[in-house]
């Protein structure tokens, strides 16, 4: 019996359950219905709202180039202090505008006087370009027209567009011509700026300026006077109007351009990093036609966004349905699994930690094998490259210096022969005698900075002050060598190591900086001793320079050789800075470790 009035308890606590649960989750799938309604129609408000700021961005930059339009119409000649005042206002007010510019027509019989014309406004050195085949800029070939840029502003940092020749690009020439021959503004497909940096997308707009009213295409071709260009980054123009997007981040955010009988074009991708998309929400929205192109924004919230978007009611209103004591039950029976599998969870994360740390120690040992390996490997390639820059210096001195002084004794022998005949030629054999001479000098020169001092206690300094002799004697820069106090390198290879270093830095100092004064200087204190080399050169980008050759490269490893730290600094302003620490102790392992 009591078996019984339990199996009817459990029976009718059950049923209790089951009609409860089943009314709570009828009235939470209407309120969760009701919800997902009004998210949807929200979130396309939104995407509307941006939209139309985009729509209302663009035309006001296409207003701007109309305006600039309107001062080439009612001006025959505007120069380019008129066309700087005119639009820097414009460009603060609007900064969305990355730049403008004036591309006036040239026909080919035209082209030197611009190039001249530009010359002489103190554009040194402005002639008509095009991309050549390694992408760099080169002189445009012979074409009955061009379309340069001859004014853009602002010039700082779109300094590579200027003289660029629209019409060699085809994507820009295809808007180009479609504005000369439309009378309207037109914009192009999706491109990269000659003077983008940070490989974004770009579109030009173009506006026609014509020579009186034409009103046909062949009119139109024939009287066109020039073009006025807008350069908008699409990033710049979707960061403008970001005030109208208030979830920024939330939001996957695709800007297409569709093009008619091929794929569209993406302009821009916003993308939501770290978060699901809820796919079931993109909303498609058609940008208003500008420039000719037909652009479309597609937009797609994050599963974040719809979390913070939705209420707590259909939720709230299915747990008021469910019965306390079916709850509780239901509770304590999930505890009881859900610490059953905590527990299972613990005892195969522990074996798998335990599993990792052995890896671990493995993976360490390995590693350290690696960096021993590779400092060995290291001190190999760098004793070599110093063997051969002193096995090329004898070869200098030996060979090329001692022929090359054979000839200068011969030369000065036969001139003296001469001058005792009173012979014609001796001023010629005299101008021979000090070549041969100079000659000499600049091998002898040569050989010593590729075998530098032998290092004793005053080695070092020693080669340094040679070193900054001989590059003053082979080149206009004024190098200058500061010693202070008394500074003994007593290791051989770390005295090495340090003048090719400083070889090293001075060299590229001569070849890359456009320097004046170079000073080495070398110290010692309490910490050790410091290496510096500082010019007052127009500087250089690190990255760049590390990719394209190996004398970063080279210092850097020597340094690491023998356990001191190198800093190199280089500004437009303060020109160039190397400066390399060597401590008392150095320890090259745990530099090469740090390194590695």
């Amino acid at each position: 019996m009591k078996i019984l009035n339990r199996q009817k308890g459990i029976l009718a606590a059950s049923i209790c359950m089951g009609i409860g649960l089943f009314v709570s989750c009828l009235v939470a799938l209407r309120l969760y219905s009701d919800d997902e309604t009004r998210i949807r129609e929200e979130f396309r408000h939104e995407i509307d709202g941006y939209a139309s700021a985009i729509d209302e961005q663009v035309s006001e930059n296409i207003a701007i180039l109309h305006s600039i339009k309107g001062l080439f119409d009612a001006s025959e000649i505007v120069t380019r202090a008129e066309f700087n005042t005119f639009t820097t206002f414009l460009l603060i007010r609007y900064p969305s505008m990355q730049a403008v510019c004036w591309i006036p027509r040239v026909r080919a019989h035209e082209r030197r006087d611009i190039e001249m014309q530009a010359q002489e406004e103190g554009l040194d050195g402005f002639q008509i370009s095009e991309t050549g085949k390694e992408g760099r800029m080169v002189r445009a070939g012979e074409r009955d027209e061009y379309y340069p840029v001859y004014y853009i502003e602002p010039l700082v940092g779109n300094e590579a567009a200027l003289s660029y020749d629209l019409a060699s690009n085809p994507a820009r020439r295809e808007a180009l011509y479609a504005a000369r021959d439309t009378g309207d503004a037109r914009a192009t497909s999706r491109i990269i700026l000659v003077q983008e940096t940070a490989n974004e997308w770009a579109v030009l707009i173009f506006v026609p300026v014509y020579h009186g009213k034409p009103t046909s295409t062949v009119e139109r071709r024939a009287s066109i006077h020039g073009i006025v260009s807008g350069v908008f980054r699409l990033h710049d123009v979707l960061t403008a109007v970001g005030a109208h997007m208030p979830t920024d981040n939330m939001i996957d955010m695709r800007l297409l351009d569709e093009i008619v009988d091929g794929d569209d074009e993406l302009l821009h991708d916003s993308r939501v990093v770290g978060t699901k998309l809820a796919t079931a929400y993109r909303y498609e929205k058609c940008l208003k036609p500008a420039g000719g192109r037909h652009w479309m924004l597609i937009a797609t919230p994050s599963a974040a966004y719809i979390s913070m978007q939705r209420t707590d009611a259909p939720f709230m209103s299915f747990l008021a349905g469910a019965l306390m004591s079916a709850w509780i039950s239901y509770y304590l029976a999930r505890l009881t699994r859900e610490k059953m599998i905590v527990e299972q969870q613990v005892d195969k994360r522990t074996q798998e930690l335990r599993e990792q740390g052995a890896a671990l120690v493995r993976t360490n040992a390995n590693l350290a094998k690696g960096i021993s390996e590779r400092r060995l490997l290291q001190q190999r390639i760098t004793h070599i490259a110093d063997h051969e820059q002193r096995r090329l210096g004898h070869e200098l001195h030996d060979s090329l210096g001692q022929q090359i002084a054979v000839t200068a004794m011969l030369a000065q022998s036969l001139q003296d022969r001469l001058d005792l005949k009173d012979e014609p030629g001796g001023e010629l054999l005299k101008g021979l005698t000090e070549s041969a001479r100079n000659a000499q000098a600049q091998v002898r020169a040569l050989s010593k900075g590729l075998v530098p001092a032998k290092i004793d206690p005053d080695g070092l300094k020693t080669a340094l002050e040679r070193l900054s002799e001989s590059t003053k004697g082979l080149s206009d820069v004024d190098v200058r060598f500061r010693c202070e106090t008394d500074t003994l390198v007593n290791d051989s290879t770390m005295a090495t190591h340090l003048y090719r270093i400083a070889q090293e830095a001075l060299r590229n100092s001569l070849e890359h900086g456009r320097v004046t004064t170079t000073t080495i200087s070398l110290s010692s204190d309490e910490n050790g001793f410091t290496l510096a080399i500082r010019d007052d050169g127009k500087g250089f980008n690190e990255e760049a320079a590390t990719s394209s050759g190996a004398g970063l490269s080279s210092m850097r490893h020597r340094a690491e050789l023998i356990g001191a730290t190198l800093e190199i600094e280089s500004s437009e302003k303060d020109g160039t800075s190397v400066t390399c620490c060597l401590p008392h102790n150095p320890d090259p392992c745990s530099s090469m470790q740090n390194t590695s």
